[in-house]
Formats: C-alpha cells, structure tokens, sequence
C-alpha cells in the first residue's frame, strides 16, 4: 500500500457549521459559513494523567514503580480572526446578531457580546491548507483537509483597537461524543472521479480528522448559508 506524506503549509480556507447538542450538523438556513478571514487556528492536545503507584518496602528498595497512564481527554483551539464576520461569531459563541431595517429581508450588520455561557452551543470547524512541492496542475491540486468535528465551551479572548487590524480572537474545546458521521458535505473526489462526503463515519471519540483531498475548498461568503 502506497503512503503519501505532504508538506502542509498555510490555512487558505475555513467553514464553520452549526451543531446540536449531540454533535449533529443542523439541516437548514443560516447554519454555515465559509471564510478565508482566518490569522491563526491553534490546537493543543489536553492529556489527563492517573497517579503512578510507587511503593518503598521495609528495606528501603523500590518494590512497586507502576507509571500513570496519560490519556487524550480533548483538543483546545484558538482561532484568530482577521475580519468581523457576525454570522462566525453566532454559530461558534451565540453572540447575537445585529440586524438593519432592510426590507423585505434585513442585513446582518453586527453583534453584540452578551453576559452568560455557551456550554450548549456546539461547532465543526473545518480547514483547507495547501501542499507544498506540488507540480503544477488546474485539475489535480492536492489540499490536506483537516476537520475539529464537536468544538465546545467556547470563550472570547481580548481585542485591541488602535493602529492596527481589528482582531477578535475565540477560544473552545474539541470534545469525544461528536455526532458528525461522514458529514453533510463533499470533501472528497472519489477514484471514479466523483465529489464525495469521508469514505468512513467518525468514531465518537474522535477529535480530528486529516486527510489529503483533490476537491476544492468552498468558496468564502460572508454570511451564513444553508446546511444541506
């Protein structure tokens, strides 16, 4: 079986999508967006370790030197953004939305950052990085797609105005008990050639999936879109 490893560079593209409390995609309008409005996403692995059992006997020698155990418990992100998009900031916090008097539908121009918790609300954050050292193609070019598929508890970090780009900063954890399955979308091309959701559903435990794909990224929009 033939392996490749690529040279993963840069983050060109990244979707957010809505989620129930069980981890599932939810079906309908304003439950996605898709934006390259991205600085940084930075992930550190959380481990909980048991207690070694380490136990001296009567002459003073090591009798017992059993090591703990450390164990994946979730993935802790911050994602950096470098332009305000409201609709990103709803889905991943439930930070409200501010609305104007268009007619007959109104624009969302805003939102607001309201006291309170978000320990219901649940996000997938997808991404698009590119490979370096490809050859040059139209038809075959080659991203590694990278999926953080139950992202939870998420918190605003600090913001700065002054002489420099507005940057809003969220934080959260990727949680085991994701309800993500394939996934709603196309990620993948097929060897038929054909446009495809993950050959295989995610385990609940899993907190990452990364893969190389041939398909695209999703064009950024600005404004949340439907789920299909």
């Amino acid at each position: 079986m033939a392996s490749r490893c690529p040279k993963v560079v840069r983050a060109r593209r990244m979707r957010v999508t809505r989620l129930d409390a069980c981890g599932v995609p939810v079906v309908g309008s304003s439950s996605k967006v898709v934006t390259s409005g991205i600085i940084t996403v930075a992930a550190s692995p959380q481990y909980e370790s048991t207690d070694p059992i380490t136990v001296i006997n009567a002459a003073g020698e090591l009798c017992v030197d059993e090591p703990g155990c450390a164990q994946l418990s979730r993935i802790d992100l911050e994602i950096t953004f470098c332009e305000v998009n409201p609709d990103i900031f709803n889905i991943i916090t439930g930070a409200p939305l501010v609305l104007d008097d268009a007619t007959p539908t109104p624009n969302t121009v805003g939102f607001r950052i309201r006291s309170g918790g978000s320990c219901d609300l649940a996000s997938a954050i997808e991404l698009w990085s590119d490979e370096s050292g490809q050859a040059c193609t139209t038809t075959t070019k080659a991203y590694w797609y990278s999926l953080f598929p139950f992202l939870k508890n998420t918190q605003w970090g600090d913001f700065e105005y002054g002489n420099e780009n507005l940057s809003f900063v969220i934080t959260g954890s990727v949680y085991p008990g994701n309800g993500w399955g394939v996934g709603p979308y196309n990620v993948i091309n097929t060897s038929a050639p054909a446009p495809a959701p993950l050959l295989t559903a995610l385990n609940v435990n899993d907190l990452y999936h990364g893969q190389e794909t041939t398909l695209a990224p999703p064009a950024a929009e600005c404004g949340a879109t439907a789920v299909p």
